[in-house]
């Protein structure tokens, strides 16, 4: 599977993390942690637009949990990046 991670500190959301995994190819699970309620609620309104989004572009939502809280400390070996490539940038 492929892994990509996104942690956004955003003036208009919030701070958010978003961890994606893409098994087989199209299946697609998320997990977001949003700091702000609001935008967590928000995520679970719009959930099912993102699922058909995802659908038209040939991908297969198979999970989305969304969390209104800080992500979880990350192990040390799941962030020494000994699995694959790390890239840290800022937009």
């Amino acid at each position: 599977p492929l892994t990509v991670d996104i942690h956004s500190r955003s003036r208009l959301l919030g701070e958010i993390w978003l961890n994606t995994v893409i098994s087989q190819g199209t299946g697609v699970d998320l997990v977001m942690w949003a700091l702000r309620s609001d935008v967590a609620g928000l995520a679970r309104v719009r959930a099912p637009e993102l699922g058909l989004e995802l659908g038209a572009a040939g991908l297969n939502l198979q999970s989305f949990q969304i969390f209104n809280a800080a992500r979880p400390l990350v192990r040390a070996s799941e962030a020494s990046g000994s699995r694959g490539a790390v890239v840290d940038t800022r937009a």
